[in-house]
């Protein structure tokens, strides 16, 4: 039980990182491409987390920008941004 708690704790700590480093973003220049660091998070979710709470979180991650949490790239948020031609980025 102990264990469960720590990881889905750690799962927890791996989104708000995720929604921290989507908001630090490098425009490319001469090009409408932004890249953000939230790519690097979801990196990092997947080297520290056994696949399954690395999966956990991420599908928290998305789930709380659909409802409308600011955690998208430029404090996107919602279905639309989600679902928009970006996927959020």
């Amino acid at each position: 039980m102990k264990k469960n708690t720590k990881m889905l704790a750690l799962s927890a700590m791996f989104v708000a990182l995720i929604a921290v480093f989507a908001q630090i973003s490098f425009p490319i220049p001469g090009t409408p491409i932004v890249f953000t660091m939230g790519i690097m998070g979801v990196m990092l979710t997947g080297l520290m987390l056994p696949w399954g709470y690395a999966f956990l979180a991420l599908i928290v991650y998305l789930l709380l920008g659909a409802v409308g949490l600011p955690v998208f790239s430029s404090f996107g948020a919602g279905l639309g941004t989600l679902l928009g031609p970006t996927g959020g980025f």
